[in-house]
């Protein structure tokens, strides 16, 4: 069992960690070695320095990040815990522009980025899909969190990147699959929760 404590900056102005930050905090701690059938579950809101913990066990009580991959085709499995220790680090995110210079087609329920505009692709990925259900849904009242994301690869940023709304399941579970430079990739799901609940 591998064990390592992780710090996290909190993007803009937001207090707690964003998910795109713990998915590239995951990835960049594993072993080398082709990653498959990554996913990814978040169960809450994290404003503190994480435990990860990658072992074989299927145990994920009281983890506030779960999740599998295959690992040069052997299954790991990971879970992240508070450790009660408060970010305290902040840094600049201006989530805006990155929406700006996307396109929103409401009636195919798609998003899509053309172009660079700096960031990685898993802050692109939340970012798009936030600002996707917010164009599907524009009278819903509610904080829209990330939830699960499931990768059949580790995609490279490529463009364009795209959204494809793929259901709704009462607003617990709301996905879209993702495409990378024309190629589908997995799936991205946010759930709705009232702002009281963050």
């Amino acid at each position: 069992m591998h064990q390592e404590l992780i710090e996290f900056s909190y993007l803009g102005s937001r207090d707690y960690v964003h998910s795109s930050d713990i998915v590239s905090a995951v990835l960049s701690r594993l072993p080398a070695g082709r990653v498959q059938n990554f996913d990814i579950r978040f169960s809450g809101k994290i404003d503190q320095t994480l435990r990860l913990v990658f072992d074989k066990s299927s145990e994920t009580q009281d983890a506030k990040v779960s999740g599998l991959l295959l690992l040069d085709g052997e299954l790991r499995r990971f879970r992240l815990y508070q450790i009660a220790e408060k970010v305290t680090q902040r840094i600049a995110y201006d989530e805006n522009s990155l929406v700006a210079a996307s396109v929103v087609d409401v009636n195919a329920q798609a998003i899509t980025l053309e172009r660079d505009v700096g960031h990685g692709v898993f802050r692109i990925l939340t970012a798009l899909q936030k600002a996707l259900l917010s164009s599907l849904y524009p009278r819903i009242k509610g904080k829209w969190v990330c939830t699960r994301i499931e990768l059949k690869d580790i995609p490279e940023l490529a463009y364009p990147v795209s959204l494809k709304f793929s259901r709704n399941l009462n607003f617990k579970i709301v996905r879209s699959e993702i495409f990378v430079a024309g190629h589908s990739v997995g799936f991205i799901s946010f759930t709705l929760i009232g702002a009281a609940q963050w």
